[in-house]
C-alpha cells in the first residue's frame, strides 16, 4: 500500500493562525525530520517540544493507542495544525524513503494549518 495523506476530524482547541503566526508555524513545520518522528511524547499537559520559532512550537504529543505518533503545531495552549503518522509508516528503514515520509508529514501539517483538520499519514512504502 502506498503512502497516503487523509483528512480526519476537526482539531479540538483549534486556533486559526494570523499572518504573522502563520509564518512562525510554517517555519517550525518545515523543520520536521524523520528522526523527530521517533521521539517520545512529553507530559500529559504539554508535549515534547521539538522545534520553536516566535510564537509557534512543534510538539510531539505522544504515541497513539495503535503506535502512531501525534505531532502538533502549537500557539500557546492551542493547536494550529496536527498530524498522526501511523506505526506502519514509522517502520521504514531506507533513508531515502524516510525523507519522503518526513516530507509527507510536513505536507500534511501544512494542509492541517490551512484547514483546521487533523491529517493522517498512513500506508507503507512499496
Amino acid at each position: 500500500m502506498p503512502l497516503k495523506k487523509e483528512k480526519g476530524k476537526a482539531i479540538r482547541g483549534y486556533v486559526k493562525a494570523n499572518s504573522k503566526q502563520r509564518v512562525d508555524c510554517q517555519a517550525v513545520i518545515n523543520k520536521l525530520s524523520f528522526a523527530d518522528l521517533g521521539r517520545g511524547g512529553g507530559s500529559a499537559k504539554k508535549g515534547l517540544t521539538m522545534h520553536e520559532k516566535g510564537v509557534a512550537r512543534l510538539d510531539m504529543q505522544g504515541t497513539t493507542s495503535d503506535g502512531g505518533k501525534n505531532i502538533q503545531c502549537q500557539i500557546g495552549d492551542s493547536t494550529a495544525a496536527a498530524v498522526i503518522v501511523s506505526k506502519s509508516v514509522l517502520a521504514e528503514k531506507d533513508g531515502a524513503n524516510q525523507r519522503g515520509i518526513a516530507k509527507a508529514a510536513v505536507s500534511a501539517l501544512q494542509q492541517s494549518l490551512d484547514t483546521g483538520y487533523v491529517f493522517n499519514v498512513t500506508g507503507s512504502i512499496p
